[in-house]
């Protein structure tokens, strides 16, 4: 789906569509959202899907969009009312945040986290997340101007939704943050590296001050595969 559409009833069909593939989602898991699923359980005609999604990857990459823009939406939202100059608690916070999302959407779990295939989904929502992050941090922390800032937070977001991705947190997102930070040591590790690595963000930037944008990223982006 290319834009969105302009008639309400294309955007209740797809409200339809939608929705019944988070149901499916839920009840047999990610490779029965079909096309041919879709269509028997919403009662949708298959031509009537395809008007709007051509392949079932399309349909799971709406669906994250959908689920990218929630997270930013609620990300913003409960970050609004954070003061800190703490590094440290800006990291658990925004940690702590994301965490909370997943946990209470099973659907998001399984479809951006536990989903093995990469979906053709756009930067926007993604940027849209990082933009959210960025602009909470920015808010109590002052970073100079030459700062690659949105090239930075776009690996920050990046290595906190991978980190959760490669610990396997289908199981942990059932438990309480505070709880699977006391008994969880990869996860509390995964944490500290990455309130390491803001820490390397803004420690190193007068280190880095001679070199050009691009490769001051691409040394921060080493840094973080590094962790």
């Amino acid at each position: 789906m290319d834009q969105a559409p302009k008639q309400e009833r294309s955007r209740k069909r797809i409200e339809v569509i939608l929705t019944t593939a988070e149901n499916i989602l839920l009840e047999n898991g990610i490779d029965s959202v079909t096309i041919a699923n879709i269509s028997k359980v919403s009662g949708l005609k298959r031509t009537s899907t395809y008007k709007f999604f051509q392949t079932p990857e399309a349909i799971k990459a709406a669906l994250a969009t959908k689920y990218l823009m929630e997270l930013s939406k609620d990300f913003s939202k409960r970050s609004s009312d954070i003061n800190t100059a703490e590094l440290s608690v800006i990291v658990l916070r925004t940690v702590e945040i994301i965490y909370d999302y997943f946990s209470s959407s099973i659907a998001a779990q399984q479809l951006v986290l536990s989903n093995t295939t990469s979906l053709p989904v756009t930067k926007e929502p993604f940027h849209e997340l990082s933009s959210s992050v960025q602009e909470f941090i920015e808010r109590n922390i002052e970073l100079p101007e030459f700062f690659n800032n949105d090239g930075v937070f776009r690996v920050f977001t990046q290595i906190i939704i991978s980190i959760f991705s490669y610990l396997s947190f289908g199981e942990v997102l059932q438990t309480s943050f505070l709880d699977v930070m006391a008994v969880d040591s990869h996860f509390s590790f995964a944490l500290y590296g990455l309130a390491s690595l803001l820490f390397a963000f803004v420690g190193l930037l007068d280190d880095l001050r001679p070199i050009s944008p691009y490769v001051r990223i691409t040394i921060l982006f080493a840094m973080a595969i590094a962790l």
